[in-house]
């Protein structure tokens, strides 16, 4: 009563998936057209980073505003 797993199957589908992921990943790596990096040291010596960049690609709609962000 124990089934046996279909590797061929299996190879096809974890293929597949890792192929997806990298078309995304490829896309999602794109750099912005500029950037400016802000560093900020406070007298503690503790240090941050802002960057502000600029895309024309990016989306200009409210339905893509990250609030929280």
């Amino acid at each position: 009563m124990y089934r046996t797993l279909n590797f061929d199957k299996m190879k096809k589908a974890i293929t597949g998936i890792t192929l997806i992921f990298t078309i995304i990943l490829c896309y999602a790596q794109q750099d912005t057209q500029w950037i400016i990096s802000f560093y900020f040291e406070t007298a503690d010596g503790q240090k941050d980073t802002v960057y502000i960049g600029y895309d024309p690609e990016a989306h200009e709609s409210p339905d893509y505003i990250d609030e929280q962000f």
